[in-house]
């Protein structure tokens, strides 16, 4: 039988993904000049917030209990 995944890994995994997915949108709709009026500070949270759950996502799915 396998185990059942850790809530925490799957939470962190589906924000990572929910980050990375409006990270990518913004940056293509900013680049093709849809949204102007976003900073390029914004899109530095963005990306940084994207790395930073990936990192913590793959943290948890390392950790052995």
């Amino acid at each position: 039988m396998s185990k059942s995944p850790n809530p925490g890994v799957l939470i962190f995994s589906s924000l990572f993904i929910i980050a990375l997915a409006a990270t990518s949108v913004v940056w293509v709709l900013r680049g093709l000049r849809i949204l102007t009026s976003i900073s390029g500070g914004v899109i530095w949270v963005l990306l940084l917030l994207s790395i930073g759950l990936g990192v913590i996502s793959i943290a948890q799915r390392q950790r052995r209990y």
